[in-house]
């Protein structure tokens, strides 16, 4: 059965569409991997501003990233989700395209919708009081807290970044730990 979401998603190529279409009924854009031009990002923009969901869905690898980073840098407050590296490995490619279908279901059942009304307001202090930062354990509280919260690959900038946007509190994330 096929997942049906009322949404524009954002990935990087036609194969990524082609890996796509048999599991998801939506509609999608491709942004020609890391070539991002003004037009797509303008349609892009006017989607989001006519209340379409825009769920952007990029390779788990640095030029996904970037896209991932320009697109919310140009268009504020879209929806993100993050297929994870071990499950969308094949034949030494990573990417969506390669990705398990159990995989791909499952970040997109996860996706990050931001809520701009109920921004958190952690600071990187507070990361760095929870063991974030600094501590011996610090990478292993990140992994535990990036898979728990579904936020993808990423430092702890955009970590931060990433549980304010979700509105994430200090209590929440204490709590987790």
């Amino acid at each position: 059965m096929r997942l049906t979401l009322n949404a524009l998603i954002v990935v990087e190529g036609v194969k990524d569409v082609q890996k796509l279409t048999p599991l998801i009924d939506a509609d999608f854009i491709t942004t020609n991997g890391s070539a991002l031009s003004s037009d797509v990002i303008e349609f892009i923009r006017q989607a989001k501003t006519k209340g379409r969901e825009v769920i952007v869905f990029t390779d788990p690898d640095f030029p996904g990233e970037k896209i991932r980073q320009t697109l919310e840098q140009a268009i504020p407050g879209l929806t993100h989700a993050f297929v994870e590296k071990k499950f969308a490995i094949s034949h030494g490619k990573v990417g969506v395209a390669e990705a398990t279908p159990s995989a791909i279901i499952k970040a997109l059942s996860e996706k990050i919708t931001p809520h701009p009304k109920t921004n958190g307001t952690l600071t990187m202090q507070d990361l760095a009081n929870l063991g974030f930062i600094g501590d011996q354990h610090a990478s292993i509280l990140r992994a535990k807290t990036i898979q728990h919260f579904h936020l993808g690959p990423c430092n702890v900038k955009t970590m931060l970044k990433r549980l304010n946007v979700l509105g994430i509190e200090y209590d929440e994330l204490k709590a987790i730990l």
